[in-house]
């Protein structure tokens, strides 16, 4: 499934974290490109920062599904980790939003999941290769320690999404 792969992807600790994520925003934005050839390219950027050369590993069968459709083809998802009182990323252009999932998750002073709650799963249109929006009550379950412990004593939680947007025909 492209959006778990993307999304497991997208919160790979960095190294200066060790195996929990900072309780700060993430930004993960992935594409999957095909030109009218069906040749196909990929580029991941988190927090703005490029994540090396692309295999096109992380894009499970979106490949092979943009291909189908004959044409150029980008498909972007936007993942984003915003604690709370942070803005959302807004504003993306990136085509037709074809899948949504939303959730929200509390956090503990140890940084384990105390609570989730989803909040949007809805596929707009199906495309080949892109399935369903992560589960991410499964991904993070209660008791799972996924952030970093806190420094204070004030709760904390976090709104997950995953976006994934299609652009058909000619890129500008």
């Amino acid at each position: 499934m492209i959006l778990l792969a993307l999304a497991a992807a997208s919160l790979a600790p960095q190294p200066a974290q060790g195996d929990r994520l900072p309780y700060a925003p993430i930004v993960s934005v992935s594409y999957v490109r095909v030109n009218a050839a069906g040749a196909v390219s990929c580029a991941m950027l988190v927090n703005g920062v490029a994540q090396g050369a692309s295999d096109c590993a992380f894009a499970a069968r979106a490949p092979e599904g943009l291909r189908r459709l004959g044409h150029e083809a980008v498909l972007t998802m936007l993942f984003a980790v915003t604690p709370d009182g942070r803005a959302a990323p807004t504003g993306i252009e990136a085509g037709e939003l074809i899948v949504e999932g939303r959730a929200r998750l509390e956090i503990a002073r140890d940084g384990s999941i105390a609570r989730c709650q989803s909040r949007v799963e809805r596929v707009i249109r199906e495309v080949a290769g892109v399935q369903r929006p992560p589960d991410f009550c499964a991904l993070y379950p209660v008791g799972q320690r996924a952030f970093a412990p806190a420094r204070g004593s004030d709760p904390r939680a976090v709104e997950i999404s995953a976006l994934v947007f299609l652009r058909e025909g000619p890129q500008r």
